[in-house]
């Protein structure tokens, strides 16, 4: 999930995949890497330390820190909280996305499983025939 959201921003604030999690404290790539830090927060990617260590190696109070840069953003920038808006979306898109595999490959297994019950009771009622004889 980290990936498809990171994805998204790098993309929509035409920041390189490769630098987003650099040192640099270039404004434009700190403000997509928070932006990153928030969604995955928002969208369950993990705890706060989780994300801050996929995210660049950063520390539990840095992603703190850029959840609520972004919340403010959200309350006093209407143009940045228009985009931040958008950004939800996709990502709800994507991930929505990825449940929909995520359920296919659920139906995947149980019909493997549901093949594997069949032959097992087939086997099962053999050895019963072959010991009531």
């Amino acid at each position: 999930m980290i990936e498809k959201i990171t994805k998204i921003i790098c993309n929509g604030e035409c920041v390189s995949f490769n630098v987003v999690f650099s040192k640099t404290r270039e404004s434009k790539i700190i403000y997509a890497r928070q932006l990153i830090q928030y969604f995955c927060y928002e969208f369950k990617a993990g705890s706060y330390k989780y994300i801050g260590e996929q995210t660049g190696d950063k520390d539990h109070s840095t992603v703190i820190h850029s959840c609520g840069v972004i919340k403010n953003y959200l309350e006093t920038d209407k143009v940045k909280a228009e985009k931040i808006k958008l950004y939800r979306d996709m990502i709800t898109e994507a991930v929505a996305m990825s449940q929909e595999q995520k359920i296919e490959y659920i139906k995947h297994k149980i019909s493997i499983l549901e093949k594997q019950l069949i032959a097992e009771n087939k086997r099962l009622i053999e050895c019963q025939n072959i010991y009531q004889n």
